[in-house]
């Protein structure tokens, strides 16, 4: 391999691992911001207490006296779950894309470091 040739492959290298890099940044960035515009799970569980509050206010306080409707609260205990459901659902969606956002980093991390060693072997090669 001619030296200039070995400067343009390690170049290549260079760039590509950078490349590898910053797209990793930018999926990480696009995932946060996506994550900013949706409620947090904080928001979510707020809500969630918020209704689990509401329905304790109108089985005990505002029907004082009365028969809670069995119906009613079965249909607001299955709605309650559903939203536990989703949110269940958001935090493995959530651990899925960190664990896969890592992987990335690492990877491209690794490529790096492979790069620049690849560029120091050909700049001592050159010397």
């Amino acid at each position: 391999m001619s030296t200039k040739g070995g400067v343009c492959t390690i170049a290549s290298i260079l760039l590509a691992a950078i490349s590898l890099g910053a797209s990793a940044q930018r999926e990480t960035e696009d995932e946060t911001d996506a994550r900013r515009d949706a409620p947090t799970l904080e928001e979510r569980v707020e809500a969630l207490e918020r209704s689990v509050a509401s329905l304790d206010r109108r089985t005990t306080g505002s029907l004082a006296g009365a028969t809670p409707n069995e119906a009613l609260l079965a249909r607001r205990i299955e709605q309650l779950e559903r939203e536990l459901s989703a949110i269940r659902r958001d935090i493995e969606r959530l651990q899925r894309n960190a664990d896969a956002a890592l992987r990335t980093a690492a990877d491209a991390q690794r490529a790096a470091a492979a790069a620049e060693r690849e560029a120091r072997n050909a700049a001592s090669r050159l010397r």
